[in-house]
């Protein structure tokens, strides 16, 4: 045999099974199956010879055999035939095939996972694609469907409009959106997924659901926990989502109970559901130990072979992964985040309690707990069956909204089958009821934490109370908690816009420079409050559950009696009646909420401390003439009559009220023995004023703030360079209470009474301001007392059995003090008591008193709690003022002409006053009365444009107030009367509706009066106008339909 040609060879691939040789190579070991097929052609060249022999059958079954040559065979049938040697030559020609089979094992590289799950999402997206037009079914669907889509980012503007194609068929859209996830990445196949699941299509989610098919290539790596069942979705979620798309991560920061770490793992877990293949994992960040640990753990879990401690080859590791998400929990301000992990590509999100904290890159989300709406909407599913919206608000409110209190507090309801109002009531039963109620909540958390954090499970107070006892955490064991000390004076204010400033005051150590920032930081720090303003203006606000907290823990150590006593002591340092100025006007009303909340919990303890009554009495003092000062003398009543029954209470003589024995004008052995009455009161009350105790006067009355007024008056007499005008002006910049060392220095040189006379004075001064502030709470005459009792005649009294003690303090105190220019300048402003004044003394006796003032306000010193004060331009305005009402009384009633030139000077002096304090940033808060009684005057004397000028003024001031004041009703009023008197009657009949319209929003007591006023306006226009167009000879503009006392109709 001859073999020729060439062999072609076919190799073909068998599928193996992958099988993975080591965790995290990204090698795949595969069995190959080569087949070989050999082809040969060949031709093979033989030769026949011989005989055959034929057997041959007959008819009759006879055989015959016949031998035949090859040769003539062929010949016979006409082949060609080539012989050879007595032999046939012949020639065969073919192909042979051949097959063989080599098996052999090689590694080759896996697709990367996101290729893999590509794959997979195609695969099924082409298998199901009919699935997909089935469960859609009409293009409405489908529209909604893919708006739902492009909102969430899944598809583009232009994928929209392609996909969303009018011409097209649902099914051809269908094919074109899975063209379009097709080449999209498996990220907005897996949104695909969510977004079928949101709009109700499950059971296509079931269908192309591929995380059960994934690959063993396809894995993540996690140490996540789900969030807790009653974990309630919010706004927030989706603006930390996002910061992971736009961003590297976010840092929530927030009080605890606010939700921070559940938001955290909520928004973990859905990026761990969006990434299959991603390292998702949770460190705990509240001490570098622990921090350090759950790093390690990661490490050994990315790479077994590596070496935990070895902290460096973290980047690396994380490196390797696409997509790694890490969850710093709970990061302790003073831990620091390892660099390494910073620098890697991972993914962060960060809760911690410090505002502070920031990252490049890293998004900074405050966490404040619930919205309104969210708690309630929260709470409401699961409250009793009945229980009013209004119940359940209160509920949300009294836990500031935050997650964790209203989730134990829901729970709690719950489990013991109360009501919301049971619920509050066991809330503030007092501390028993308040830790039996604790205990149940930590039962019931404690079921949502691992085993190694059952000691961290703690309801709201408990971890309030952790993070309370952390902002002192740097100082030595045996410093004062100056933080803690401060922040526990806020358990019993207004939790809004406390001032630092009287927190401060608190402390005991010396010194406390710096104290209020490093308190702010650390609040900040803690997340613990929020802080406006800086310096002495800073402000800090709380949640009402802080408090609750701040006082449980009180009540814990037995502090709280103490905590409020120290409170009350501050707040009469701070809470001033000068309100002179601007400054101090402002602040003393932005104390008047605290005040009203630390008498409020004063109250329910009943004894604080001896000397309590007194404490109340100087708040309740100030806080009514606030209330005057505010437009609201009727609410300063009370206030007022309690301070004096108070002050009485503590001098243990209740019985002498001096508002009760004027009460009745007919208490004829009161009046008659008036002034002997008046004395034995002084007496009682300087008797009690000398047994104070000497530390709680020291604290309560040497050492309190100052203000301006004595600042000036200091300076005047020792000049702007000297060191106590300095060190004074520091104090009153920065409102720091009076040292007993300065209170000493101010006493060698003539600028305070000494200690042992103030301490006598004391309380019969306090009594006199309380009783002339009473008095100017009270109606000037009888017919403006809405309730028609006699309070115009106790005005009288008051003040002029005010004026009668002052004389008797001047006495003992050896020198004038400030409440007796005010009573002065307040009987020489006051028609009535001038009046009742004119009936016992005559006219000529008046003016020798008022040349007395005069010569006073000039020549006199001044002192007001034993300091001395600067009559300045302040009080001679206010006495400016008073003398033109007087004049205006007097010259309308006894026609004393030679009093307006005296009326005409005091306007003078009092308008060149107001613009140098003006000018100096010392707007008087008196300004809207000064130029109401210039304008009444100017009126008395009929300069009319002058008198409209100062009513204009007025109004001004007004308009320009962050609160209307009855002064510009005042303004307005006096404004008309100057119109109708200068024949202005529309000019008038504009000011009376602009006045009517503001009586309807602020004043509805007063609609009545300014309904009357237009009335008289109106008449005035219907009966004038004939006249008037009959003059100028014009046709009547105006007719008269009717005309009657109570109604004015006009066309």
């Amino acid at each position: 045999m001859t073999c020729l040609g060439t062999a072609n060879v076919e190799v073909s691939f068998k599928l193996a099974e992958y099988r993975r040789r080591k965790p995290g190579k990204k090698f795949l070991k595969k069995m190959i199956t080569t087949e070989k097929v050999v082809t040969v052609p060949y031709s093979l060249n033989y030769r026949l010879q011989g005989n055959i022999v034929f057997t041959l059958q007959k008819d009759k079954g006879k055989r015959e055999e016949k031998s035949v040559n090859v040769v003539e065979i062929y010949q016979e049938f006409g082949g060609k035939v080539v012989t050879d040697a007595g032999g046939v030559l012949l020639t065969a020609e073919g192909t042979f095939e051949a097959t063989t089979e080599t098996s052999q094992e090689v590694e080759l590289k896996e697709p990367d996972p996101d290729t893999t799950m590509k794959m997979i999402h195609n695969a099924l997206l082409l298998n199901d694609s009919a699935k997909i037009v089935e469960e859609v079914r009409d293009r409405f669907a489908l529209s909604k469907l893919l708006k739902v889509m492009f909102s969430k980012h899944v598809i583009s503007e232009e994928e929209l409009k392609t996909v969303s194609d009018q011409k097209l068929s649902v099914k051809e859209s269908v094919d074109k959106l899975v063209l379009v996830l097709e080449n999209a990445e498996p990220e907005k196949f897996l949104m695909f997924l969510d977004i079928l699941q949101s709009e109700g299509y499950n059971e296509l989610v079931k269908v192309l659901d591929p995380r059960g098919i994934y690959p063993d290539n396809v894995k993540h790596i996690s140490n996540l926990s789900g969030v807790v069942d009653h974990y309630f979705v919010t706004k927030k979620e989706r603006e930390v989502s996002n910061s992971l798309e736009s961003s590297r991560g976010a840092i929530l920061h927030g009080m605890p109970g606010s939700g921070k770490t559940q938001l955290a793992i909520k928004v973990a877990g859905d990026y761990a559901r969006m990434h299959p293949h991603a390292v998702v994992w949770l460190l705990d960040g509240s001490s570098e130990e622990k921090l350090k640990d759950g790093i390690e753990k990661l490490q050994q879990r990315l790479d077994r072979g590596a070496n935990v401690n070895d902290i460096s080859m973290f980047q690396s590791n994380i490196s390797r992964w696409k997509h790694c998400l890490l969850i710093i929990n709970d990061l302790s301000p003073t831990v620091a985040i390892p660099h390494q992990l910073m620098r890697s590509s991972a993914k962060l999100i960060i809760t911690t309690q410090d505002s502070f904290l920031c990252h490049e890159d890293v998004r900074s989300i405050p966490q404040e707990g619930f919205t309104e709406d969210e708690a309630v909407e929260f709470l409401s599913p699961q409250m009793p069956q009945g229980t009013p919206p209004e119940h359940v608000k209160e509920l949300a409110n009294l836990f500031s909204c935050l997650p964790l209190g209203l989730a134990a507090a829901r729970a709690s309801i719950n489990t013991g089958s109360m009501t919301v109002a049971e619920y509050k009531r066991q809330l503030r039963g007092g501390r028993a009821a308040m830790e039996a109620l604790m205990d149940r909540e930590d039962r019931w958390l404690q079921k949502y934490y691992k085993p190694e954090q059952q000691d961290a499970a703690r309801n709201i107070f408990a971890a309030l109370q952790l993070a309370i006892d952390s902002l002192d955490d740097q100082c030595s064991p045996e410093a004062e908690k100056t933080c803690k000390v401060m922040l526990q004076q806020c358990a019993f204010l207004e939790p809004n816009k406390i001032p630092v400033l009287i927190l401060k005051a608190a402390l005991t150590s010396s010194p406390t420079i710096g104290s209020e920032a490093h308190f702010t930081e650390r609040m900040r720090m803690f997340s613990l409050g929020s802080i406006d303003g800086e310096g002495i203006k800073r402000r800090l606000s709380i949640h009402g559950v802080t408090q609750m907290a701040l006082r449980l823990q009180l009540e814990k150590e037995q502090q709280t009696t103490t905590c409020i006593n120290r409170l009350l002591q501050i707040l009469v340092k701070f809470f001033s009646k000068d309100t002179l100025y601007a400054e101090m006007y402002k602040f003393s009303v932005s104390l008047m909420p605290h005040v009203e909340a630390a008498l409020k919990h004063a109250d329910n303890l009943r004894a604080v401390c001896t000397e309590y009554p007194l404490m109340k009495a100087r708040l309740l003092m100030v806080y009514g003439h606030l209330l005057i000062q505010k437009g609201s003398p009727a609410l300063s009543e009370e206030c007022l009559i309690e301070a004096e029954k108070l002050l009485l209470e503590f001098a243990r003589i209740a019985g002498h009220s001096l508002y009760n024995n004027v009460q009745n004008p007919d208490n004829v052995i009161f009046y008659t023995q008036r002034y002997r009455y008046l004395q034995e009161l002084y007496e009682s009350l300087a008797g009690a004023s000398q047994s104070l105790d000497d530390n709680f006067f020291q604290e309560t009355v040497i050492r309190r703030v100052i203000t301006k007024e004595h600042l000036t008056a200091v300076s005047d007499k020792l000049g702007t360079d000297d060191r106590i005008t300095v060190a004074l002006q520091n104090m009153v910049e920065n409102f720091e209470p009076l040292t007993v060392e300065m209170y000493e220095t101010l006493v060698g040189t003539d600028l305070a009474i000494p200690t042992e006379t103030l301490k006598m004075t004391f309380l019969p001064e306090l009594y006199v301001t309380i009783l002339y502030t009473l008095g100017k709470a009270l109606p000037n005459k009888d017919d403006e007392d809405p309730q028609g009792s006699n309070s115009g005649h106790l005005r009288q009294a008051l003040v002029i059995s005010a004026l009668s003690t002052c004389a008797k303090v001047n006495k003992a105190m050896g020198a004038m003090f400030l409440v007796y220019f005010l009573v002065m300048t307040d009987i020489l402003g006051n028609a009535s008591i001038v009046k009742l004044r004119g009936e016992q003394n005559s006219l000529d006796k008046q003016k020798q008193d008022m040349n007395q003032m005069i010569k006073g306000l000039t020549t006199s010193q001044c002192y007001d709690f034993g300091v001395l004060a600067n009559l300045g331009n302040i009080i001679v305005m206010n006495y400016c003022a008073n003398l033109m009402k007087y004049c205006t009384i007097v010259a309308e009633n006894a026609e004393e002409v030679d009093l307006i030139p005296m009326g005409q000077r005091m306007y003078g002096k009092m308008l060149e006053l107001v613009g140098i304090e003006s000018k100096a940033g010392n707007t008087p808060t008196k300004l809207t009365e000064y130029y109401i009684t210039a304008g009444e005057f100017k009126f008395m004397t009929e300069e009319l444009e002058e008198a409209a000028e100062m009513f204009r003024k007025a109004y001004r001031v007004e308009l320009k107030r962050e609160e209307y004041h009855p002064s510009i009703g005042d303004a307005l009023l006096d404004l008309i009367y100057v119109h109708i008197k200068q024949n202005e009657l529309r000019r008038a009949r504009v000011c009376t509706r602009r006045l009517l319209q503001l009586a309807q929003d602020h004043w509805p007591e007063s609609v009545t009066a300014a309904e009357g006023v237009l009335k008289g306006v109106c008449c005035k226009i219907v009966f004038r106008a004939p006249k008037r167009n009959q003059e100028e000879d014009k046709s009547n503009s105006i007719k008269v339909n009717a005309v009657n006392c109570d109604r004015v109709t006009t066309v």
